[in-house]
């Protein structure tokens, strides 16, 4: 196995560096979103958040493209949040 093999390699959720990504389904949601990744950052995770103006779809695309363990969204019912 080579170093490129490793990596290109999913890494342990605690091993990585973007291990979760949080994006706000709507823009009255970005609030919310930013105080999700602060409480995750309180309890030691790595946990950014995506507040851009591109479309849930393309958020959860570029999460997925940047090897992010967590993808999590706010649910519309304002009760929940999806991991994805």
């Amino acid at each position: 196995m080579g170093s490129f093999d490793l990596l290109t390699r999913a890494r342990p959720f605690w091993l990585s560096p973007r291990q979760v990504l949080v994006i706000p389904v709507m823009v009255a949601a970005n609030d919310y979103a930013s105080e999700v990744q602060k409480l995750l950052r309180a309890e030691g995770l790595h946990a950014d958040v995506d507040l851009g103006s591109n479309t849930m779809a393309k958020k959860i695309r570029t999460g997925q493209l940047q090897n992010y363990n967590f993808i999590i969204g706010k649910c519309v019912n304002w009760s929940a949040v999806g991991v994805g």
